[in-house]
C-alpha cells in the first residue's frame, strides 16, 4: 500500500479510506481488468466464441503482464468476473459439456490460454554448454528415442499457433 500511495502521490493512510487492505486493492485489480472483455460481440458457435474469448484473455493479459500471478491467488465475483465466468460457461454448456463440470472445464480452459500467453511472452533462456553436454550425453544412450526424434524440431511459435492449440484443447475439453 506504500508503494501505491507513493505512485498516486498521497498518503498510504489515505488509500484505506477507499480500500480496505492490500487483498482488496488485488482483487478490485483483477475486477477491473475483467470488465476488458468485450463478451457482447462473440461470433456464432460455441467453437467460434470460446477462440475469440481465448483471444481476448491473451490480449488482456499482453497489456496486463501481472495479470497471471494475480488471479492464481485472487478470485473475486464482482459483476465483470461473473460476467466472463457466465459467457465462457455458456459456452461450454453449448459444446455439450455436462452442468457438474462446467466450472472446472472454464477453469482448465483459462489456465490452458494462460499458460500459452505466459509461455510465449517469457524470453527463452539460453541452455549453457555444459547444460546442452549434459543433455546431448543423455540422449546418446538411446533410453529416450522418441523425445530425441523430436528435440531437433524447431520450436513453436505460441503466437501463430495460438488458435489452433486453443481448438485443440477445446475440442478435447468440450
Amino acid at each position: 500500500m506504500r508503494a501505491v500511495g507513493m505512485k498516486l502521490g498521497v498518503a498510504p493512510m489515505g488509500l484505506y479510506r477507499h480500500i480496505a487492505d492490500k487483498k482488496a486493492l488485488l482483487e478490485a485489480m483483477v475486477e477491473l481488468v475483467a470488465a476488458e472483455y468485450d463478451l457482447d460481440t462473440l461470433p456464432g458457435t460455441w467453437r467460434e466464441g470460446l477462440v475469440a474469448l481465448a483471444r481476448q484473455q491473451k490480449s488482456i493479459i499482453e497489456r496486463h503482464p501481472w495479470l497471471p500471478e494475480l488471479t492464481s491467488r485472487y478470485h473475486p465475483l464482482g459483476p465483470a468476473t461473473l460476467a466472463y465466468v457466465e459467457r465462457a460457461l455458456q459456452l461450454f454448456e453449448q459444446a455439450g459439456t455436462p452442468r457438474a463440470s462446467l466450472l472446472e472445464t472454464v477453469g482448465l480452459f483459462n489456465g490452458l490460454v494462460t499458460a500459452l500467453v505466459v509461455a510465449a511472452t517469457t524470453p527463452t533462456r539460453s541452455v549453457d554448454e555444459a547444460r546442452q553436454r549434459e543433455l546431448e550425453t543423455l540422449l546418446s544412450f538411446g533410453q529416450y528415442p522418441i523425445f530425441t526424434a523430436l528435440a531437433g524440431q524447431p520450436h513453436l511459435d505460441l503466437d501463430q499457433e495460438f488458435d489452433r492449440l486453443v481448438l485443440r484443447v477445446i475440442d478435447g475439453l468440450a
